[in-house]
């Protein structure tokens, strides 16, 4: 499962009201697809970058968040939603 997939998660309705309570959800689906042989990679518990690699943890979202060039381009994708 990756971050990507899980962002529509977060839900007033669902009981899913904070961003820690989006955490715990997604950490839970990706246990539950891990046992499922759905997912294969590790479960990371809030974590969405990775300071040493400069790479988002399941989604690419982050990937170069120093660079500058990236960010704007990120930044353009979040405008369009």
């Amino acid at each position: 499962i990756r971050m990507d997939d899980l962002s529509g998660i977060l839900d007033e309705g669902r009981a899913i009201r904070t961003y820690e309570d989006w955490w715990k959800k997604s950490y839970e689906k990706c246990l539950l697809a891990r046992a499922s042989g759905e997912h294969a990679g590790p479960c990371v518990h809030n974590a969405e970058y990775n300071v040493q690699t400069d790479e988002g943890v399941g989604t690419s979202f982050w990937n170069g968040k120093h660079d500058m060039e990236q960010g704007l381009r990120r930044m353009d994708r979040v405008r369009q939603l």
